[in-house]
């Protein structure tokens, strides 16, 4: 899998951070990959890229002008082959040691990488299981605030059901009102008429009686 070239303006920025905080923290050690990240805006992958060939560059120490050839080797050389050999051993085995060392503070920066990359995983992981109960608790929430909001609908629905039949019966009792309203108009107009007739009978009765009065009282003599 071949990685993609990490973009100048990112690399820069990442350096940047990179001298920020190694001089905040005074060149007695390295910043870490995660803290570089946070201040870089960057992501994992450039920032540990980057950063370590950041380390590398600070960890290279100036080399000064070739030296001559050493004394001790011209003395060999002059003095025997084996002297020479000796010494050309001796200086292969240094550069061997000095390579070995390098190899070693390699593995220890890679070390550290990976154990920084660690935390920043666990610390990813933490926040990543936060956020996930979070969003759990609001899943859950809006879960009982549907609820609520079908009760709700329930309710109401079965409010219009218990107002249309509120209405209905109020439409059917304006109905009967009516209809005993005009029972009430035909009766009493009845008993207006009957009352007239009454009233005609009872003072044609009174003058009957009065014309037969005198004749009554003949009889009773």
């Amino acid at each position: 899998m071949t990685l993609s070239p990490i973009p100048t303006e990112i690399s820069n920025r990442i350096i940047a951070a990179a001298d920020v905080l190694y001089a905040q923290l005074g060149g007695e050690r390295f910043p870490t990959v995660d803290a570089v990240r946070r201040l870089s805006s960057a992501d994992m992958n450039a920032a540990t890229v980057v950063m370590r060939q950041w380390r590398k560059t600070q960890s290279l120490v100036p080399v000064g002008n070739v030296e001559p050839v050493p004394e001790v080797l011209q003395q060999a050389y002059a003095s025997a082959t084996a002297g020479l050999w000796q010494v050309a051993t001796e200086l292969a085995n240094q550069t061997l040691s000095n390579a070995l060392a390098a190899r070693a503070t390699e593995r220890l920066e890679m070390e550290g990488l990976q154990s920084e990359l660690a935390t920043s995983y666990d610390k990813l992981t933490t926040e990543f299981d936060a956020v996930t109960t979070q969003l759990a608790h609001i899943e859950s929430a809006n879960i009982d605030l549907t609820k609520s909001l079908l009760d709700a609908r329930t309710l109401e629905a079965k409010a219009l059901d218990e107002l249309n039949r509120m209405t209905t019966c109020v439409t059917g009792l304006e109905a009967d009102m009516k209809t005993w309203m005009k029972m009430y108009n035909d009766a009493k107009e009845s008993s207006c008429v009957l009352t007239g007739k009454l009233e005609f009978a009872m003072s044609q009765n009174a003058e009957l009686l009065n014309i037969l009065k005198p004749v009554l009282n003949k009889i009773d003599k």
